[in-house]
Order: C-alpha cells, then sequence, then structure tokens
C-alpha cells in the first residue's frame, strides 16, 4: 500500500510539459487566460511557432498550450499536431489522433498560472462568465480563413534543424 501511494505521489509530481504534445501555430494568434476570445489576453504567439498542447475541451474548439514562459488557450483552429512525424490540422484529425481531452476549472487553472496578473482578482467575475459561455466553448467551429501551414515540407524541414519557421515561410 506504502509503495502505491509514493508511486502516484510521483506520478502527480510529474511536470505537465512532459504529458503535452508538439504543435505548431498556423497563423499569430492570442493565448487567452480561459477558453474563448471574451477571456483576457495573456499573449500572442507568432504563426509557425511550436507550442506545446497539453489537452483540448471536450468538442475540441479550444486547446490548452504553452509557449514560452505561457500558458493558456487557443482556438483548435489554428493548431497543428505532431502526429507520426508530421505535422496535421487539428480540427481534421481529432477523430485519429489521441489528443487528451482536459477540462477547464478556472480557480485551480488561474491559481496556478495567472496568480499575478491584473485581473487575478475578478475569478469571480470570470467564473460566472465561464458558466455562462461553457457551452460555446466546446463547440468546434471553423473559420474557412483560418491559416493552415501549407508548405509542410519547407517547415518540416525547419523544424528537423530545430529552428522555428519563419513567418513569411510557413504561408
Amino acid at each position: 500500500m506504502k509503495l502505491k501511494a509514493v508511486l502516484t505521489a510521483a506520478l502527480l509530481l510529474v511536470p505537465t510539459a512532459a504529458l503535452a504534445a508538439p504543435g505548431i501555430v498556423t497563423e499569430t494568434v492570442g493565448v487567452r487566460a480561459g477558453p474563448g476570445t471574451g477571456f483576457p489576453l495573456v499573449d500572442r504567439i507568432p504563426g509557425g511557432s511550436r507550442v506545446d498542447i497539453h489537452g483540448c475541451l471536450r468538442g475540441y474548439a479550444w486547446c490548452d498550450v504553452s509557449w514560452a514562459d505561457d500558458r493558456g488557450w487557443v482556438s483548435s483552429q489554428y493548431l497543428e499536431y505532431l502526429y507520426r512525424r508530421s505535422y496535421v490540422y487539428l480540427p481534421d484529425y481529432v477523430d485519429v489522433i489521441d489528443v487528451p481531452v482536459v477540462p477547464f476549472v478556472l480557480s485551480s487553472y488561474w491559481s496556478s498560472y495567472y496568480a499575478g496578473r491584473p485581473w487575478y482578482q475578478r475569478r469571480a467575475y470570470w467564473t460566472t462568465y465561464w458558466t455562462s459561455h461553457e457551452s460555446v466553448a466546446t463547440r468546434l467551429t471553423i473559420d474557412q480563413s483560418a491559416a493552415r501551414i501549407g508548405r509542410a515540407a519547407a517547415r518540416d524541414a525547419t523544424i528537423a534543424v530545430g529552428r522555428t519557421p519563419r513567418a513569411d515561410a510557413t504561408r
């Protein structure tokens, strides 16, 4: 029984980045403090940048990502996911790839990542906002103008040598 408790504790201490899958944002996109455009903007990720995808909400409309020193939510329509050694447009492959389904629990998520942010003090407001918008955030609707990275061969070659693709090389 002690061994089981030790193993459980060890699993809880594993960094979440180790469980994340590599991805790429297809164009410059805002990282939000929650799954929806109404949430505060945490940062902007330049198009073609690599991110770690920690999972997506049920419905795969929004995904929890990390980039640089930030963590937040990005619409899946701007993500490509590493699948069988190449990047695929996430919304086209949700039935094929194993993207973990993760919940969004505002209180614990914000306490973990945003305690010092100016909007953190308004958690009660944002909790109410999330409650009223959750059903919208879990519906996958694709904006046909959302860019997909079209030059896969050039992008994959750039990634293979460990560089982030230039924005103009990925459009």
